[in-house]
Parts: structure tokens; sequence; C-alpha cells
């Protein structure tokens, strides 16, 4: 899996918990331009 496969899979699973990038960013203690990142593809 790629990082842009994996972003997909993290943008498709939040989606399905109906969270924002902010609540994921909350909750997994990351910023959200860091979740931003993960979902493009743009960061490990």
């Amino acid at each position: 899996m790629n990082r842009f496969e994996f972003g997909l899979l993290v943008a498709s699973l939040r989606d399905d918990m109906r969270w924002t990038q902010l609540e994921l960013a909350e909750k997994s203690g990351m910023d959200v331009s860091a979740i931003s990142n993960i979902e493009r593809g743009t960061r490990r």
C-alpha cells in the first residue's frame, strides 16, 4: 500500500465515522494539517 492509497483509506474511514478532519485530529493528537497531508498522500 502506497501513501496515496493509505490516505484514501484514512479519508474513507473518517467519512464512515462521520468525523471532520478536525475531530480526527483531536482524537488522534495530531494537527489538522497533518491529517490533511496524510489524506492527500503527501505525508507518511
